[in-house]
């Protein structure tokens, strides 16, 4: 694997991107090894039964540290503090058998749907206000591009796709990858600091829940759209550290129109989780 310097910071560029062999796995990677829970999940079975288990919590470091093309874990921080997570992790890993029902945390319109070698069969969706959310390692999506979606509607089946976890199978457990963005920026949704403050964005902000029913008929923050370039060149000022880890693989991604907000926590979104309360009743770390 091609080696680059963990301190100095790397990106990907966009047609390598997917391509493992410039990524280097630091031994602390080990740790990211789930020798009884991944090999369960594939056979189908849910080890805690109605409770969902994080794999992988948000790296609330990539807010600080600039971090090259090094799988690891020896900086990474979560939301608490703790060590779930890895250098750079974008999102919240849900562990789910693949073929589980994914919702729509939030009303919205699909902007993306498509194959990112890396993370597998993805959706993006983008609930206006500057909001967008993302779920990765589909294995297959039940909606279109610019299709309107409400809060709870199915949106895809979980799966395993993507080298990160085909590459490591079973080890690593089938799970929902699910991002939040805000102006096209990757934040943690539990509590935690943003570039504009302090934020939680589940409806409960620190417990998120399952979609547990209730009508909602579209967006119901602004869709105030711009160009990606615009929308990037924006965040590269608001959050430079932020943006060097993540602006490549947003670059990638990201529909060519995003929508935007000033102050996004103004008008800040609420999310369920993107499963159903007659599946799942809560998370478990």
């Amino acid at each position: 694997m091609t080696v680059d310097s963990h301190e100095t910071g790397g990106s990907v560029p966009a047609e390598q991107r997917g391509n493992s062999r410039v990524y280097r796995y630091d031994p602390s990677a080990v740790f990211m090894l789930e020798p009884v829970l991944g090999p369960l999940t594939y056979l189908g079975f849910r080890p805690f039964g109605r409770r969902i288990p994080v794999y992988k919590y948000y790296d609330q470091s990539a807010l600080d540290i600039r971090y090259g093309l090094v799988v690891s874990t020896r900086r990474s921080r979560d939301w608490r503090g703790g060590r779930r997570s890895y250098e750079g992790h974008p999102g919240v890993d849900f562990v789910v058998p693949a073929g589980t029902p994914v919702l729509a945390a939030a009303s919205g319109v699909v902007r993306s749907v498509g194959d990112d070698p890396l993370g597998g069969t993805f959706v993006w969706i983008d609930h206006g206000g500057g909001y967008g959310s993302d779920y990765h390692h589909l294995s297959r999506s039940l909606v279109a591009k610019g299709q309107s979606v409400v809060r709870g509607q199915p949106i895809a089946l979980s799966g395993a796709t993507g080298w990160i976890l085909t590459g490591t199978r079973p080890w690593i457990p089938p799970h929902l990858h699910f991002g939040l963005t805000v102006n096209g920026l990757p934040l943690d949704p539990y509590t935690g600091p943003t570039p504009w403050g302090r934020a939680g964005f589940w409806q409960e902000p620190d417990r998120p829940l399952p979609f547990a029913g209730g009508p909602e008929t579209g967006p119901d923050l602004p869709m105030s759209l711009r160009p990606k370039d615009e929308v990037f060149a924006a965040d590269a000022d608001v959050a430079p550290t932020l943006f060097a880890n993540y602006g490549n693989v947003m670059a990638f991604l990201a529909p060519e129109a995003i929508s935007f907000s000033a102050n996004p926590l103004d008008l800040r979104v609420q999310l369920t989780l993107p499963f159903e309360a007659s599946q799942f009743d809560e998370v478990i770390a």
